[in-house]
């Protein structure tokens, strides 16, 4: 309730403050160190994931820098321990941070930083254009489209959303923008795809521990059944999960593991009654980095459109993303050891974050028909291709 007040007041409000304060922005301006960025994301754990690499471009072109990113709870864990980042603020808007009081707090926090740069990640909301301006930044870069053209009124270089690029290029954009301001010649967008994840020290353990307690002895394909509680209209159906499942188990070759919050326990539950087989476990009890280390350590992984469907590949591990409310042309995982499951029907997409446009739930008559029309068939043959192209052995080591 409170996320769809702060929405709505966002979208009734934004404008009207944006265009009220623009033209005393520079009054805000300080002398401060163009070489401290403060980069924002405070929704989305797969957009956030897709900065990284962005990030790690920043740092490399910059070693120097103090790079101090602005998250919410749900993201931070993300962030933390990361070598292109050196401080992390987190901004518990639905929280205690909420209202007037909790944005003043930040914008203080912000402006002790004396960054000269500001690097806004969000798509939509008309309330973060302001942090960079309250902060005091020189150099303000962020996103704007048609439909939030008013974003642009506090940036000094703004950057047009394009809809018909990947968000991670998009992202790209803002990391060339912040070269053009600070006059530096950025480095080839090719090298994003060169980044991955790394994992904290001892984050495998828990994986060596959990394949103990639960006998896990053969190579895992992971699966992602849920989506949060909020995006239950994009989830692959159960009933084609099984039917995955016991494919995999039916080859003889693979554990499977099922993963998920602990929101989603009584889903993975049904599932894995409903498998009925010893080789089918659920992959729980671990904290992030132990999530990622597991993640690391699957064959193939098979998700849904949600957030560890983009931290897969980055840990090098071949994923195929399940994808109808949203387009995998802006959010498909990206690097070569993936594929993204697209059949798009005549309501797909729905989903336009940029525009702010989250449907609350399917609106076609038949519910869910863009992620059914996705066969079982179709899904087996992507990870038999992956399985073939990279190898089936355990993976790991990676910690």
């Amino acid at each position: 309730m409170r996320r769809a007040t702060i929405k709505r007041l966002d979208r009734l409000l934004g404008p009207l403050a944006l265009g009220a304060v623009s033209s005393v922005a520079s009054l805000f301006v300080g002398r401060h160190d163009p070489h401290t960025f403060i980069v924002t994301k405070l929704i989305g754990l797969g957009d956030s994931l897709l900065m990284l690499p962005v990030l790690h471009l920043l740092r490399r072109t910059w070693p120097e820098a103090k790079v101090v990113a602005v998250v919410t709870p749900v993201t931070k864990p993300l962030f933390i321990g990361r070598p292109e980042v050196d401080e992390i603020i987190c901004y518990d808007v639905l929280g205690g941070d909420g209202g007037l009081r909790g944005l003043l707090r930040l914008a203080c926090r912000l402006r002790s930083l004396q960054a000269g740069t500001y690097l806004d990640f969000e798509h939509y909301f008309f309330g973060t254009p302001f942090l960079g301006m309250f902060a005091g930044a020189s150099n303000r870069v962020g996103l704007y489209h048609s439909e939030t053209k008013k974003r642009q009124l506090l940036f000094t270089h703004p950057v047009y959303y394009d809809e018909q690029i990947h968000v991670l290029e998009l992202y790209y954009r803002i990391y060339c923008a912040a070269c053009q301001a600070l006059g530096k010649m950025p480095l080839a967008e090719v090298e994003l795809y060169e980044y991955r994840l790394t994992l904290p020290v001892g984050a495998s353990e828990q994986v060596r521990k959990w394949r103990e307690r639960c006998s896990v002895n053969k190579p895992m394909i992971g699966l992602h059944p849920g989506c949060g509680a909020s995006g239950q209209f994009r989830r692959w159906p159960t009933e084609h999960f099984v039917a995955l499942a016991r494919r995999v188990l039916e080859a003889g070759r693979h554990a499977v593991v099922l993963t998920g919050s602990g929101e989603e326990l009584p889903l993975l539950r049904e599932i894995q009654l409903t498998v009925g087989h010893p080789d089918c476990h659920l992959g729980l009890g671990f904290d992030f980095a132990g999530f990622l280390a597991l993640l690391g350590s699957l064959s193939v992984y098979v998700t849904n459109d949600t957030g560890p469907m983009h931290i897969a590949p980055w840990l090098d591990t071949p994923t195929v993303g399940l994808f109808g409310p949203n387009t995998p042309a802006r959010y498909g995982p990206r690097l070569p050891h993936s594929r993204a499951l697209y059949s798009q029907i005549t309501c797909s997409p729905c989903i336009e974050i940029h525009r702010g446009l989250v449907p609350a739930d399917c609106t076609n008559s038949e519910w869910g028909a863009c992620m059914r029309v996705l066969s079982v068939d179709e899904v087996w043959n992507a990870v038999q291709d992956l399985l073939a192209s990279y190898g089936s052995s355990i993976r790991g080591g990676m910690g």
